[in-house]
């Protein structure tokens, strides 16, 4: 990643510590036996226990380095908007029928927008337990309408899209301006 080189160095030297600190960790268990002259060879055995002692350290250390190598790059996609959006299994693509753009003459219109992919992404993450059945941009800027089926029958919502994520309005003047527009509409 281009900007991000600090998450970068964390998760390199988070990698290097674990691999460094595996061999230094077999370095380190292994113990001398037998008795030897000068220039015979010493039999050496592996202290297994003490291996995997030095090893969980060196594990855990490393594993520090790479989880804060990974907030850092969260934060990064953050700050940058790189977030990348989980959907259900099997809502692969938008369906576009369900998608209605407005047919109203700009006059009526404070300010001609269209809702962008990533808007409609918002809106069915915010009603994913119900079954959207139209949607569509509301004469105020960043704000729409969203007609649900629920059991109780259908019901027309008013949500801002204008954050990171969509929000049902609470504000009743708003929301009372675009239902009453919506239902003029219709």
């Amino acid at each position: 990643m281009k900007g991000n080189w600090i998450a970068n160095i964390l998760l390199g030297a988070g990698v290097l510590f674990i691999v460094i600190g595996t061999f230094h960790a077999y370095a380190m268990s292994q113990i001398p036996y037998g008795v030897g002259m000068q220039g015979s060879n010493i039999d050496q055995e592996t202290d297994w226990r003490q291996f995997f002692f030095m090893m969980s350290d060196r594990f855990i250390n490393g594993m520090l380095l790479i989880g804060m190598a990974e907030i850092i790059r969260v934060l990064y996609r953050i700050k940058h908007k790189k977030v990348e959006v989980v959907m259900p299994a099997g809502t692969g693509t938008l369906p576009q029928q369900q998608v209605s753009q407005p047919n109203e003459e700009p006059a009526q219109q404070a300010s001609e927008w269209k809702l962008e992919e990533k808007d409609v992404w918002k809106i069915y993450e915010l009603y994913a337990g119900s079954a959207i059945l139209e949607l569509l941009p509301s004469q105020m800027y960043g704000y729409c309408v969203v007609k649900l089926q629920t059991d109780e029958g259908t019901k027309v919502k008013v949500a801002n899209v204008q954050a990171a994520s969509a929000e049902e309005v609470d504000d009743p003047e708003i929301r009372n301006k675009i239902i009453s527009w919506y239902n003029e509409r219709t």
